[in-house]
């Protein structure tokens, strides 16, 4: 093999390794910017029972983000909604220990820090 072969070599690989780690540090400062951090307060006189927190753009709610737990009246739970897409519209939707049900949509979670469910 020729030394310009190796030196073009050489060149393309430092420079697939610098793309590299440019596109690792801007990843990684774009997943920074925004806080995704939302405390969700349960401001009604019923038990949240089950809360579903979905991209805006996803067709189904996916998992129970209260897992086994519930949210008392007056009290709140903080998630990181943060779906690892750099998304920050997501939908919302609380099921209460009386049946009851409230959906909220398109919810901007990168500028809020604070949901609330209202109701009787």
């Amino acid at each position: 093999m020729s030394n310009i072969t190796k030196t073009a070599r050489n060149t393309i690989a430092a420079a697939l390794l610098a793309a590299t780690a440019t596109a690792a540090l801007t990843g990684a400062a774009f997943a920074d910017d925004y806080n995704r951090v939302v405390e969700i307060i349960n401001d009604t006189n019923t038990t949240l029972t089950h809360l579903y927190v979905s991209n805006a753009n996803a067709e189904y709610w996916g998992a129970d983000d209260l897992r086994e737990q519930v949210l008392e009246p007056g009290h709140s739970i903080t998630l990181d909604i943060d779906d690892g897409f750099g998304e920050c519209k997501f939908d919302f939707k609380g099921k209460f220990a009386d049946g009851d049900e409230s959906e909220k949509f398109d919810i901007d979670v990168c500028t809020i820090s604070t949901f609330t469910f209202y109701g009787s």
